[in-house]
């Protein structure tokens, strides 16, 4: 049996992926509830009214049995580009090159991102002239 040695993430990636996800979670609305309260008349009798596809994903709709409007709710999805651009540009500041911090992105959160994406990130966001 052949035995390959798994690479060892680097401690400073395990330090910032746990504050990544208590930042998320300490995000105000991230938390989820099973339903939002309505936007409009601040009523939480609201029922889930199918989805709605955008080029972002899908976005639920609700109704809202009180006044009878129909609305969507984001706030629990953070906008996931812009985080992963802003952990991209600090992990980059902590020393980690675009390869590690693609191979982080795809190993360790499942998101499939090239290391040239990263480096155009860095590039852009990080220093604008």
């Amino acid at each position: 049996m052949i035995q390959t040695k798994v690479p060892k993430r680097p401690p400073v990636l395990d330090r910032f992926l746990a504050f990544l996800i208590l930042r998320l979670e300490e995000k105000e609305g991230f938390v989820m509830f099973d339903n939002p309260a309505c936007v409009y008349c601040g009523s939480s009798n609201v029922i889930k009214y199918g989805k709605r596809e955008t080029k972002d994903g899908e976005i639920q709709i609700y109704k809202c049995k009180s006044c009878k409007r129909y609305f969507s709710d984001n706030r629990y999805k953070p906008n996931l580009k812009e985080i992963m651009i802003k952990t991209s540009i600090h992990l980059y500041s902590l020393g980690q090159s675009y390869r590690k911090i693609a191979r982080f992105f795809r190993e360790d959160l499942g998101f499939e991102v090239s290391h040239v994406t990263v480096r155009n990130w860095v590039k852009m966001y990080a220093n604008p002239n």
